[in-house]
């Protein structure tokens, strides 16, 4: 898998981008939920980070987008885990 290399430029606009979020005020309600719901999942996202060496809340963003944050769906895609799955990658476990 390539590696990507984080320079000191790519740094600082990642940062910058961070910086520059927005969140709509009518928002706020479901972002704290949401943040409520990750953080009461965080152990679960540590086992599974500390197992592959990334963050914890990298898993946590991509359960979120993927399953929404439903643990019996696929994390890759938001399948069920009770069948193979449909959507890309399509098949597995295969």
């Amino acid at each position: 898998m390539a590696r990507v290399n984080f320079t000191k430029s790519l740094k600082d606009e990642y940062k910058g981008l961070y910086k520059s979020c927005q969140s709509h005020i009518g928002k706020f309600d479901t972002i704290d939920n949401l943040t409520d719901t990750i953080l009461s999942y965080r152990s679960r996202y540590e086992s599974v980070a500390d197992t592959l060496g990334i963050p914890w809340y990298f898993i946590a963003a991509i359960h979120n987008m993927e399953s929404s944050q439903n643990f019996s769906k696929h994390l890759h895609n938001g399948d069920p885990l009770n069948a193979r799955t449909r959507h890309v990658p399509a098949g597995r476990p295969g």
